[in-house]
């Protein structure tokens, strides 16, 4: 080692040594390291900050050679329970003051805490190499050492570029000289990064030493991927806050829209039991036109508030559904609501009530029959068959669910085509229905008459407007959930890259990576873990003799890189955003990760410590258990925000000016939306088929234009290659010509016959469409004349 590299590595490990004091909260400063080694205290001090272990007992002060001896011993024990290897050093040696010897000391401790490696420098540095040219490589930087590679300031630069874009403008000072990009770099990463410079420009220029370089950027290693852990926590915390509060909007809208089904049974009941005897003096003295009037208030109250409230009834079931769907993607018990509101109370209040309101339309429909004789033998047989195919649809759909969403998907939308099929299929039982309907109301018969009918025929259209929208709102829903439940895996790009990692690692390709290639593979890839860490997740999972294989690889890669929520994770996670020192998070705490709105929904379902912080723990059980969440010490969501306003009144005005605001943006936004559904479906209506030919023309022809186009920039190339190609010989240049034109005559000539072909097809489908139309019109006629 020459003296240079004596002198650079003195300078760069005595500045790593006082950044390692100051982060313990140590009062010294080391001025002359191989100096103030020698009585072991300072080296102490750096062992138990880098392990975080305790300073044990020493002598002090140490004026004799026998206590400077007796403290590297102890010195050389702390290296030993580190496990941190120095190699032909002793206690006598770090005495003597020699300065190779303190040099070697320090280094071991960097080696070991910085690069992640106690078995041999060069795994550690590997890893750290790896690391680095994945970050500059898209600035098409190439870094093979810690020496000469860095000597440009480039690699420095792209570096801090790519972890810190506002930091440092990599264009504006790549043109600049070395010694500037260095200077600039190192000032900027401990002015903004809190990163001493551990080493000077001159040093990294010059390429002297690159333990000394390795010091520097391992340290950066380090800031930087402590800050990537964090950014994960920060986003599976939030994503937990969301998933709960769509659960506990569901199973809000749950109870209020149940209590409100239960409360109308209980009030209409009694009124649709009465007057329902046969022998009734009010049957028997009722004429023909109060008969007709009762049902005409009967079937206005089922159609209005009746079927309001089925409606309503109809969503309980596949609100339920969605909220057991959200649980169980989540892994979450199920929800079971109040007693007194479960569907199977629902659904006995409601036949009960269905039944009522069905016996009082079937009697008062017997009483008008007795009077008015008539059979509609067919249009009764098609509004059975199509009743009958909605509610058995509907059942099917509001019971949908299962652990397998995407099967769940696929009977929905085999339950949406069936349900397009009555509509528009071969037999259009609604389209029949509708013209049977019209010819009895032209006789003069009304549909209420029909002996055995549950409904009239504007019921059936409203059912099956509402069997529609029921498989749309559930198709959108499970599509929902699928995309969420895919979104917590890894991504391609990342598979791909600890594809890379892995292959990159496997020395001997054999497919399997010994305890060394797994310990490089995880720094390759950005993962920080301590060394106690490392072995046990190898132990745990190499199952092979050869070492751990790619599939298990990719198992505890996707487990630390995807959004798990676990409890035990969910509840780290919080714990990580504590401040150090508190037990906990406050509401302001709170509100800087979710929002003050989200934070605010939370408060008054999360309980509180003595102390006034959260308590997850207990929030977190009760969620995930059926036991509940504890209630004790829990505010309303108005309690807490009045606290924040008595605590800041300008915040309260401000707070209410921005509420009224966003109140008028929501009212204009609606209105925006009302006016441009109206007018998108006043064009669909007015839109006839020969304007939707005429479009699907226009459309052809942009297409055909766009083959010309493309043809005259082929043609437009050839030319300026005719114009490059003038210093050949002029018998070349003809003879090339003459290719030229005839590959243009060539590919003119496909271009035409092409557009001939689609204009063909174009035909085709429009004499096609036209047999249609006109084959649709005779069928209907022959339909018509035989009904007649």
């Amino acid at each position: 080692m020459g003296d240079k590299v004596i002198d650079v590595q003195r300078r760069s490990f005595t500045k790593w040594v006082n950044a390692q004091l100051k982060k313990g909260d140590f009062d010294d400063e080391v001025e002359n390291l191989e100096q103030e080694l020698r009585d072991g205290i300072i080296l102490m001090k750096v062992i138990s900050v880098a392990t975080g272990c305790a300073v044990p007992k020493h002598n002090h002060p140490c004026k004799h050679e026998i206590h400077r001896v007796s403290n590297l011993g102890i010195v050389m024990d702390m290296y030993k329970e580190a496990k941190i290897k120095l190699i032909g050093i002793g206690p006598t040696d770090l005495e003597s003051g020699d300065v190779r010897c303190a040099l070697a000391a320090v280094w071991a401790i960097i080696h070991a805490q910085q690069l992640g490696s106690i078995k041999g420098e060069a795994s550690g540095k590997a890893g750290l190499l790896l690391w680095v040219k994945r970050a500059v490589g898209p600035y098409g930087i190439e870094v093979s050492n810690f020496k000469k590679s860095w000597s440009s300031g480039l690699a420095l630069a792209a570096l801090l570029h790519k972890h810190r874009p506002t930091a440092i403008v990599y264009d504006e000072i790549k043109e600049l000289p070395a010694l500037e990009i260095l200077d600039k770099c190192l000032t900027v990463a401990e002015s903004q990064l809190q990163i001493p410079a551990l080493v000077d420009a001159a040093d990294i220029e010059q390429a002297i030493d690159e333990k000394a370089i390795m010091t520097y950027i391992s340290t950066l290693f380090t800031v930087f991927s402590k800050e990537q852990s964090a950014e994960v926590t920060q986003r599976r915390v939030i994503k937990f806050f969301e998933n709960q509060k769509v659960i506990d909007t569901l199973q809000t809208d749950y109870e209020a829209k149940s209590s409100d089904i239960i409360q109308f049974c209980d009030e209409e009941l009694p009124v649709l039991v009465d007057g329902l005897c046969p022998s009734s003096p009010m049957q028997k003295t009722m004429s023909l036109k109060h008969i007709k009037s009762s049902l005409s208030k009967l079937n206005t109250f089922r159609s209005s508030e009746l079927n309001e409230k089925r409606i309503i009834k109809e969503s309980l079931e596949s609100i339920m559904s969605n909220i057991q769907t959200a649980l169980s993607t989540a892994k979450r018990p199920h929800y079971n609501p109040p007693a007194d509101q479960s569907l199977a109370v629902i659904d006995l209040k409601w036949s009960e009530i269905e039944e009522a309101a069905n016996q009082k339309l079937s009697k008062l429909r017997v009483s008008y029959t007795e009077k008015k004789k008539f059979v509609c033998e067919k249009y009764l047989e098609g509004t059975t068959q199509l009743n009958t195919a909605i509610k058995s649809l509907s059942s099917e759909v509001r019971s949908a669910t299962g652990d397998d969403l995407a099967k769940v998907l696929e009977k929905v939308q085999a339950c949406k085509e069936t349900a397009s099929n009555l509509s528009t299929g071969e037999d259009d039982v609604l389209s029949r229905c509708l013209d049977l309907a019209e010819q009895l109301s032209e006789a003069g018969v009304s549909v209420d008459d029909i002996e055995g009918l549950e409904g009239s025929i504007e019921d059936l259209q409203r059912d099956y407007t509402d069997l529609m929208k029921l498989i749309t709102k559930k198709v959108v829903f499970l599509e929902s959930q699928i995309q969420s439940k895919k979104n917590s895996g890894v991504s391609v790009e990342k598979l791909a890259e600890i594809k890379e990692t892995f292959n990159h690692f496997d020395e001997n390709h054999n497919g399997h990576l010994t305890a060394e290639e797994f310990t490089n593979c995880l720094k390759g890839l950005g993962k920080d873990l301590s060394d106690e860490a490392t072995a046990k997740m190898f132990k745990d999972n190499a199952t092979s003799k050869q070492g751990m294989g790619f599939d298990e690889f990719v198992t505890i890669m996707t487990k630390m890189e995807a959004d798990a929520d676990s409890p035990d994770e969910i509840l780290a996670s919080l714990i990580e955003l504590q401040p150090e020192g508190s037990e906990g998070l406050t509401f302001e705490e709170l509100a800087k990760t979710l929002g003050e709105e989200t934070a605010a929904h939370f408060a008054e379902r999360i309980p509180k410590k003595e102390s006034g912080v959260f308590d997850f723990k207990s929030y977190i059980k009760g969620i995930y258990s059926n036991e509940g969440i504890p209630q004790k010490v829990v505010k309303k969501e108005t309690e807490v925000k009045k606290t924040v306003k008595e605590e800041d009144p300008e915040k309260e005005k401000t707070e209410d000016k921005e509420e009224k605001e966003e109140k008028e943006e929501d009212k204009q936004e609606k209105k925006e939306e009302v006016k441009e559904e109206k007018e998108e479906n006043d064009e669909k209506e007015e839109k006839t088929e020969p304007e939707v030919k005429e479009e699907e023309k226009k459309e052809k022809d942009e297409k055909a234009e766009e083959k010309e186009e493309e043809t005259v920039k082929v043609e437009k190339e050839e030319k300026e290659e005719d114009e490059k190609a003038e210093e050949k010989p002029e018998k070349e240049e003809e003879k090339e010509k003459e290719k030229k034109k005839e590959e243009e005559k060539d590919d003119k000539a496909e271009t035409e016959e092409k557009k001939e072909e689609e204009q063909e097809k174009d035909e085709e489908k429009d004499e096609k469409q036209e047999e249609a139309t006109k084959d649709e019109k005779t069928e209907t006629e022959e339909k018509e004349e035989k009904e007649e």
